[in-house]
């Protein structure tokens, strides 16, 4: 199998440790894995994890190596201090009750791993009242408040209770959200020589999926009602097709107006009730109900096809399954091979995202899992030693992780402001770029005022000399930049890869389209 070129492996020579019964461990673990870190997964011999059999067992543990260790054992739990001794980072996925019974809690697993980064992923955090209780994804799901929200509104709501997000979600989201904060503790710990103990509550991680909720009630609004009103669009809509449906949103102006012409400029569009955003939201099912008069006639590929080459963003409702035979993931060599039992041939999904400026190869995937012995780990060494990195002054132990990390915000809507107010949350200086003429979308809600916190602001006409300069002059001094444009957005603007790494070559880009 081709490896991943070194200089695309971001955690070469790091050490991960993973242990616990949850799911949410398996993915962060993978996480790690993906970026190329040396991913050590304890498990009970009884196999006792809820991710143990089967393919999503396979699926979160491709590319770790895996020992057996009964930690009830004197030996098993010998042995696992071994394993934590020289590790960067402990995961950690035990109930707070269980590690209060096997003594490994934070202040004791600290003596054993003192100089690394610990993260514990349980139900509702290690601390508050509510920190004992158990939860399973169901519990952890709806006690998030983000299963309110997940079917959106209906008819009638106590006839319509919430459903259940499909694929252990409350898993997955946190599972992320620990290897997000993982990563900032690294980079912590590799700059200034401190560690610290990451507590992730499951609960908290997804309740923070549900950002317009929160902060409609943060500014004043009232709480979201699960009491349809109104048919939702015509802005982010779902529209029949013939074989099925498509989802649209043409909630730019332009897009909006580009729609109607693509339909032939129908004689609806002229409608005074349609004249704007706000109007077509307030008559949305007059606007959702001429649009289907054309989308039922359509096959959503052939309106996918369509609408995608005039820049609608659209994009028909696929069965996972469906993603097999993607000829876009299959270019993009998404997929990684495995054999699972007497079955060859098994198709994994790979990173989500890809480093360099080259493609990876097709077979350039993560290793399947590998038996060793505990007691003959060979760790590869870091590039600054423990003794070294205890001689770092102590008061840098008190900045944030990203503190002195300049990142030039391009991005709109929620998908890159997200990431950048994660990074801001942080201590990175965020400076979030717009233009007067096509703002963030986000400013029409309070979205903007929840996605915008600790960041800085600049109005810059990129599409003019004098706006273009200035934005090369602040890409010299930062480190990240990051965009979630369509893809030649960048380059058009004069702004591509090729002249971004000639004015800083230590800059990192971060581009995230659709569908890349």
């Amino acid at each position: 199998m081709t490896s991943i070129d070194d200089e695309k492996v971001l955690l070469k020579g790091f050490k991960i440790l993973e242990v616990g019964p949850r799911l949410a461990v398996a993915v962060t673990g993978r996480m790690f894995a993906e970026l190329g870190a040396d991913v050590i997964k304890v498990e009970s011999p009884k196999r006792a994890d809820s991710q143990s059999d089967g393919s999503l067992f396979n699926s979160q543990n491709s590319g770790k190596r895996v020992v057996e260790l009964n930690l009830e054992e004197s030996h098993g739990l010998e042995r696992f201090k071994t394993l934590a001794e020289e590790a960067d980072l402990v995961v950690i996925g035990w109930h707070p009750s269980e590690l209060e019974s096997m003594s490994l809690g934070p202040s004791r697993l600290k003596e054993l791993a003192h100089s690394a980064v610990l993260v514990y992923i349980t139900p509702f955090g290690l601390s508050g009242v509510n920190s004992h209780h158990t939860g399973s994804d169901l519990v952890v799901f709806h006690s998030s408040g983000l299963a309110k929200s997940l079917i959106g509104p209906v008819e009638n709501p106590d006839e319509t209770p919430p459903v259940r997000a499909y694929g252990q979600q409350s898993e997955f989201i946190a599972g992320a959200a620990a290897a997000c904060a993982g990563m900032f503790g690294l980079f912590r710990s590799e700059s200034c020589g401190v560690a610290a103990v990451i507590d992730i509550s499951m609960q908290e991680s997804l309740a923070y999926m549900n950002i317009t909720g929160l902060s409609e009630k943060t500014f004043g609004g009232a709480a979201e009602s699960r009491k349809q009103n109104r048919v939702p669009g015509p802005n982010l809509t779902i529209l029949p097709a013939v074989d099925g449906f498509i989802a649209i949103s043409p909630r730019e102006e332009l897009q909006w107006k580009n729609f109607l012409k693509l339909l032939g400029n129908p004689e609806w569009g002229q409608d005074p009730r349609f004249a704007d955003r706000d109007l077509r939201q307030k008559n949305s099912e007059a606007v959702i109900g001429h649009l289907s008069d054309w989308s039922r006639t359509q096959k959503k590929m052939d309106m996918f096809r369509f609408l995608q080459e005039n820049r609608i963003p659209c994009y028909p409702m696929l069965d996972p399954a469906d993603h097999l035979d993607s000829e876009q993931l299959s270019k993009r060599g998404y997929f990684t091979s495995t054999k699972m039992g007497v079955a060859e041939d098994i198709k994994l999904p790979g990173t989500p995202f890809r480093i360099g400026d080259s493609e990876f190869a097709e077979d350039a995937g993560l290793s399947g899992i590998d038996e060793f012995d505990a007691d003959e780990i060979g760790w590869r060494e870091q590039g600054v030693s423990a003794a070294e990195r205890g001689t770092r002054e102590a008061s840098d132990s008190s900045k944030l992780p990203l503190n002195g990390v300049r990142v030039i915000d391009l991005s709109w809507v929620i998908a890159g402001p997200t990431s950048t107010r994660d990074l801001a949350s942080m201590g990175a200086e965020v400076v979030k770029v717009e233009t007067s003429s096509r703002p963030d979308p986000g400013r029409v809600g309070p979205l903007h005022d929840v996605l915008g916190q600790g960041k800085l602001g600049i109005t810059l006409n990129l599409k003019s000399e004098g706006g273009l300069e200035a934005i090369k002059k602040l890409i010299e001094s930062s480190d990240v930049l990051i965009e979630n444009f369509a893809p030649g957005v960048m380059e058009r603007l004069g702004l591509g890869w090729d002249v971004l790494k000639e004015i800083n070559p230590k800059l990192v880009m971060v581009s995230a389209s659709g569908t890349g």
